[in-house]
């Protein structure tokens, strides 16, 4: 039973006002399996986001991610993996806004554990900016906020700021301080140490910025924020950087940060993932997709994509065996490398094309009418048939094909598969080497 106290509160509007003045917005991430990222955000928390009120849990998710500050995404993401342990968070970080601007944003939470679907994460945003911004800097130097700084140099690689009053760059952390004197650089002079570690294209953007007192961002419009990736080589070593400029919009505008930070290794952290996420995708011998994989793509379309025709096929090698018995498992893995190879080439360019194990395969068909599935069905018999040849003469190796339709074979995946199962299994007993669409003939 609620207390007195609580009744109290519960009863008073104004509470409610206080609260909204305090800019403090409620939020809740579910990450369901199997689909994607979704965060549900009240009016104060679209407030603090600038997103419409008729925004899509997945498509505010997305907005809200990609607009965190790229020095603080490793604490955000510390504290969701702190909040998945169970344990209580709050962080502080910065966020860009559509217009980029920058904000801070105080945010808390915790793990709903009665969630079943998924992962569900609730807690708030507070826009914190006037707490953090401090007093501009003297007139004597270039304004921009001390907070601003000492996080960038926190996180950085190297820190420089550009006085606009004078067109002159200033240290704030460097690589090697030899270059630099107390009095700043010109801006060739800055170009100079720059061509050290920054490409010739966004050695021009920089400067361009820095003549205009304007960030160009990716689009060519006017942005007070931009980060692009600058990628080199030095002594035979890749290095990559990403470049970010920053003009601190909540005051005077008469001063630029320039930030580097190096990504070499999450550059090589993410083409490692990106290979073990191919190498866990893929079969390993034909380097087409594998049973698991191809399953999934095919279930996450029949879900989510606009229902258009598509079609299943499954092809089954015939005389396959009697090659792996006679020329043994090397010609036999040569045969099943060839004919995806070969599928690849029959299929159109939007088709997915999967190995289920063994001799056998499957065929995602999308967007496809009847008379491309007849043409794509006759096109694998005809272009997969392989002639082996061996000491006592020569194996034939042809192919079945059985071929379910959307929607009329089948809804889900299993319909479909076990429909085009059926088919395959026609095809096979009448005579091999032919295709068979179901329930057609």
């Amino acid at each position: 039973m609620d207390s007195v106290m609580d009744l109290y509160f519960q009863s008073h509007d104004q509470l409610q006002i206080i609260k909204n003045s305090m800019c403090v917005g409620l939020w809740t991430i579910e990450l369901d399996i199997g689909m994607a990222p979704k965060m549900y955000a009240d009016k104060v928390m679209r407030g603090i986001l600038g997103v419409p009120d008729t925004i899509a849990p997945e498509d505010c998710y997305t907005f809200w991610y990609s607009r965190i500050f790229s020095s603080h995404i490793y604490v955000v993401e510390a504290g969701i993996q702190d909040l998945l342990q169970g344990k209580a968070v709050e962080i502080t970080y910065p966020w860009m806004n559509a217009q980029g601007k920058l904000s801070y944003v105080r945010c808390g939470g915790e793990r709903d554990f009665g969630y079943e679907n998924g992962i569900r994460l609730c807690g708030y945003h507070q826009d914190i900016t006037k707490i953090v911004l401090e007093e501009k800097q003297k007139a004597d130097k270039p304004v921009v906020s001390d907070h601003v700084l000492q996080v960038l140099c926190s996180a950085y690689t190297a820190v420089h700021l550009v006085d606009f009053r004078t067109m002159k760059v200033y240290p704030y952390k460097v690589k090697n301080s030899d270059f630099w004197n107390i009095d700043g650089l010109s801006v060739d002079e800055y170009m100079g140490i720059l061509s050290e570690y920054v490409s010739p294209k966004q050695r021009k953007w920089i400067r361009d910025s820095i003549c205009k007192q304007m960030i160009v961002n990716e689009e060519g419009e006017d942005s007070f924020y931009c980060v692009r990736e600058s990628r080199y080589q030095k002594d035979g070593q890749e290095y990559w950087y990403n470049v970010i400029l920053g003009i601190d919009q909540n005051n005077a505008n008469m001063s630029m940060v320039v930030a580097f930070q190096d990504i070499s290794e999450h550059k090589q952290a993410a083409n490692t993932i990106e290979q073990l996420r191919f190498q866990s995708e893929m079969d390993g011998l034909t380097k087409i997709l594998n049973r698991a994989t191809i399953e999934q793509h095919i279930k996450r379309y029949l879900d989510h994509e606009p229902k258009v025709p598509c079609a299943v096929a499954l092809l089954d090698l015939d005389n396959f065996k009697p090659v792996n018995d006679v020329m043994g498992h090397s010609k036999g893995d040569f045969v099943l490398i060839e004919t995806a190879e070969k599928l690849k080439q029959i299929c159109r360019k939007t088709d997915e094309v999967g190995r289920l194990g063994g001799d056998e395969f499957m065929v995602f068909l999308k967007d496809v009418s009847q008379d491309q599935i007849y043409e794509l069905a006759a096109r694998m018999v005809n272009g997969l048939r392989m002639d082996v040849e061996t000491q006592d003469g020569t194996i034939t190796v042809t192919v079945s094909v059985g071929v379910a339709c959307y929607p009329q074979d089948g809804k889900t995946f299993t319909e479909l598969y076990c429909n085009a199962d059926h088919a395959l299994y026609t095809s096979k007993h009448a005579g091999k080497g032919q295709f068979t669409i179901y329930g057609q003939r």
